[in-house]
């Protein structure tokens, strides 16, 4: 993952994840990251918080060494 990612993370980019890699679970919403590291995972959460005030966390989907982010 880019240092920069920030930058990439726009409004829109944010739309068309959820829309291709997103999913309602509940009350929320997950966002598919089961290719991340668990710091690359927790770091995109952090800047989602950052950036738009979005409470996200960082969950393990049953799978050893894959999480995902749950809004």
């Amino acid at each position: 993952m880019p240092a920069n990612i920030a930058e990439y993370l726009t409004p829109l980019a944010l739309a068309i994840w959820i829309m291709d890699d997103g999913g309602r679970v509940g009350n929320g919403l997950k966002l598919a990251t089961n290719s991340f590291t668990f710091e690359d995972t927790s770091r995109l959460a952090l800047i989602l918080t950052q950036l738009y005030d979005i409470k996200a966390t960082v969950q393990k989907t049953g799978v050893p060494n894959q999480y995902h982010i749950y809004i």
